[in-house]
């Protein structure tokens, strides 16, 4: 009975698996130093000892929180940075819910910043995709682009948005299978051409979790857990009042501001009861972008 012949096994060069496989190569070679790499920083100084600098191009964050925690005004002051660096702002307004009025007042410029108000997540990730393309084409000097997503609680896939409640079913995860798509699609896309994004998410409570896990939740499903590189907590707090022409105004509120995940970063102390104002009649809104320096120091 005939032997059968072992099969040689090619071995290739270097440089040719360098050719075949793009991407692919030492550390030392394809990765950027830390000293190197590009971050966009929020005017809020304590915020950014807290990521590590702020946001790095092409990473995803997520700011979650209770309702008038300073979540959408965070990616707005991340927004303002962009601008001032020469970027623009892709702003997804799903909640119909961004006015020009609360934007200039934290400092936005209107021309620089192209707005979309759209709850299909399909249409937002191919809207993005576009407009990414083109912006990147003639910002020569890698100038940054941030894309925001506000909020992920509002949006719903297309199907679900076009069907009529009276004649639907439950279908439970739609949403957050949708969503997971759009990241698993934009993900590599963003990050080659260094978009950063920030995704701003609601708190719901966790029914029904045992007293081991956390009690709140985040709508969406579970992908932009494993997804962002870093996800913050904003939680509201106590009132902040002024006294203004012998009366007691309302100018703001203390929020606490924890790092839920940081992959950018080593980790570090919870930001506990920042001043966030948002009475533009009475004080300057926003993060005061002093508070805890001498703790920081």
């Amino acid at each position: 009975m005939a032997k059968k012949k072992k099969q040689e096994v090619k071995k290739q060069t270097l440089s040719k698996l360098r050719k075949k496989y793009a991407g692919s190569g030492l550390g030392s070679e394809i990765l950027l130093p830390a000293e190197q790499q590009l971050w966009i920083p929020s005017q809020f100084l304590r915020l950014n000892h807290l990521t590590g600098g702020g946001i790095p191009y092409g990473k995803m964050a997520e700011f979650h929180g209770t309702e008038s925690s300073g979540k959408s005004a965070a990616a707005i002051d991340f927004a303002y940075s962009v601008q001032q660096l020469g970027g623009i702002v892709l702003w997804a307004d799903v909640e119909h819910s961004f006015t020009d009025y609360w934007a200039e007042a934290n400092g936005l410029e209107m021309d620089k910043i192209e707005i979309f108000q759209e709850t299909g997540i399909e249409y937002i990730s191919d809207w993005l995709a576009d407009m990414v393309m083109y912006y990147r084409s003639i910002l020569t000097n890698n100038e940054p682009i941030l894309f925001v997503f506000d909020s992920i609680a509002a949006a719903d896939s297309v199907e679900s948005i076009n069907e009529s409640q009276v004649d639907s079913s439950a279908k439970f995860g739609k949403r957050a299978a949708v969503f997971g798509q759009m990241l698993s699609l934009r993900n590599e896309f963003l990050y080659d051409l260094g978009v950063t994004s920030i995704f701003v998410n609601q708190l719901r409570d966790n029914v029904g979790g045992s007293k081991f896990e956390d009690p709140n939740k985040t709508p969406g499903g579970k992908a932009m857990q494993f997804f962002a590189s870093i996800r913050l907590g904003f939680y509201g707090g106590k009132t902040i009042k002024g006294k203004i022409d012998g009366k007691e105004r309302r100018v703001g509120r203390h929020v606490t501001i924890r790092c839920v995940k940081n992959k950018v970063s080593v980790p570090r102390e919870t930001i506990k009861a920042s001043e966030f104002y948002n009475n533009m009649n009475y004080h300057e809104v926003g993060f005061s972008k002093h508070f805890g320096l001498a703790e920081m120091l």
